[in-house]
């Protein structure tokens, strides 16, 4: 399907997903900071998990199935990590 959407729609999509992944980017660099001081912000933990909500909601919208499928891996690891099923560690 992605050989089907436009120039301008690509374009429009990574225009989004480019800010949702620097916002991820700084969110990251601070979840392992406080890996590293045994503590985790469920805040940021939230924050994080609804960027790669977004990211696999719009690569799947626009077909962009492999993002959409590793936004996913990614998505059900930080659900683990905000249930606790999985610990934080650096």
């Amino acid at each position: 399907m992605a050989d089907k959407v436009s120039g301008q729609a690509v374009r429009e999509f990574l225009g989004e997903a480019e800010e949702i992944i620097e916002k991820l980017n700084l969110d990251l660099m601070a979840l392992g900071d406080q890996a590293a001081g045994g503590e985790t912000d469920p805040d940021l933990l939230n924050s994080i998990f609804r960027g790669a909500h977004s990211i696999k909601g719009l690569s799947g919208m626009f077909g962009f199935d492999d993002i959409s499928q590793l936004a996913h891996y990614k998505e059900n690891l930080l659900d683990s990590l905000r249930l606790g099923k999985v610990p934080l560690t650096a």
